[in-house]
């Protein structure tokens, strides 16, 4: 049977960058890797960013989540890939409203148990993000408890990273004090980080949900800019996405045209934010939020 890897994590906790990694690490051992990207928004991002950085197999669901609106596709996706002979192990990359509980539900029904079963499970942490609270914090336990391995990405301090470690430590003793406290906590720089996640077998932690489907939590708006802008009209446009006036705005990531030809390539959070030029990424943007005024957010992105 083929093993199905789950990388999850909240908005923004860098998933993409980390898949990238992972499938080379693995393609290095061997391995015929094939890549789901889940994209909550309708526009495939991360699928073109991923096959830009030399991915070749990228198979894309866009527009929901596999969870929960695209389940059954998500499933037959798998069927498919896990009975053609051609891979391995499969890479799902899910969105970042993702819930873990409900996932599995996928690998258990009859069909695919034959041919695939669950691999690693790797949970990526921003540890420069704030402590998430209520609906968000349910999500995040969601998304740990069956976790085999938790990887930090972006701690600029060791402070930080100590930080972090405790605050998602605290989670998964939350959810089973004695199973939690064994689950590895690794930062993304450790030269162990690859190994590590590659031994993270499931870790099944109890966990009940509490809140409503996280489709009536978030909402997603993808535009199409047309104009070529500058890399100081998108820090500037970035920086307005970011205010009140635009809603509760928690993601933005895609492309923008770029004067002088090609696109810049936008991966932003709340307080951080990234614009490099590219040849390869598409000229559309995905915005994910949780009271999202498009009427505002489009101007400035035209």
């Amino acid at each position: 049977m083929i093993p199905v890897d789950m990388v999850t994590g909240m908005l923004g906790a860098g998933k993409t960058t980390f898949i990238t990694g992972y499938a080379a690490w693995l393609r290095d051992k061997g391995q015929r890797v094939a890549v789901v990207e889940n994209e909550f928004a309708l526009a495939g991002v991360d699928t073109a960013v991923l096959r830009s950085r030399g991915i070749d197999t990228v198979r894309e669901l866009a527009g929901g989540c596999i969870c929960c609106g695209l389940k059954v596709n998500f499933h037959d996706l798998l069927l498919e890939l896990a009975q053609c002979g051609q891979y391995d192990r499969i890479v799902v990359e899910p969105s970042g409203v993702f819930d873990l509980d409900d996932g599995f539900d996928v690998l258990s029904s009859p069909k695919l148990r034959e041919a695939a079963c669950p691999g690693n499970v790797i949970t990526l942490v921003d540890a420069s993000a704030p402590e998430p609270q209520g609906a968000e914090r349910e999500l995040m336990l969601s998304q740990l408890h069956s976790t085999g391995c938790v990887v930090l990405t972006k701690a600029e301090t060791p402070q930080q990273a100590q930080t972090a470690r405790a605050r998602v430590r605290a989670l998964l003793c939350a959810l089973d004090a004695a199973k939690g406290a064994g689950i590895p906590i690794v930062e993304a720089q450790e030269h162990t980080c690859r190994e590590t996640a590659a031994a993270a077998t499931p870790v099944f932690l109890p966990h009940a949900r509490r809140v409503q489907p996280h489709t009536n939590l978030f909402f997603a708006a993808t535009l199409y800019p047309k104009l070529a802008q500058s890399a100081q009209e998108v820090d500037s446009a970035l920086a307005e996405v970011f205010r009140p006036a635009c809603g509760r705005v928690l993601r933005v990531k895609g492309g923008v045209k770029r004067s002088g030809g090609g696109a810049w390539l936008v991966s932003a959070t709340p307080g951080r934010w990234e614009v490099q030029p590219s040849d390869e990424a598409p000229c559309a943007l995905n915005v994910i939020g949780t009271d999202l005024h498009r009427d505002k957010i489009k101007p400035l992105f035209p």
